[in-house]
């Protein structure tokens, strides 16, 4: 357990310093960085910055195919689920 909690840890270090690198236009940085963090543990998050980075050195399959991976990990959303009932006053 405890290893699973520090590669976790070490994916969202490695993630948050991709996210950093693709704030200042270092893309290959990037890439490498939120590929490690993807080795490490995937998630929504490292697949993200993973696929923007791809974008950013024009990658532009890897990241059609990373973005549509990242928008699989993402809840469905109940279209209704922010309608809102007002009553009939008339």
């Amino acid at each position: 357990m405890r290893h699973v909690l520090a590669a976790e840890r070490a994916a969202v270090r490695c993630q948050q310093q991709g996210l950093a690198a693709l704030q200042s236009r270092r893309f290959h940085t990037a890439y490498d960085y939120a590929n490690q963090a993807c080795k490490l543990h995937r998630s929504s998050d490292s697949i993200r910055v993973l696929a923007l980075a791809s974008l950013g050195l024009r990658k532009f399959d890897d990241a059609l195919a990373l973005w549509k991976e990242y928008r699989g990990w993402q809840p469905v959303v109940d279209e209704t689920a922010g309608a809102t009932c007002q009553p009939d006053l008339s």
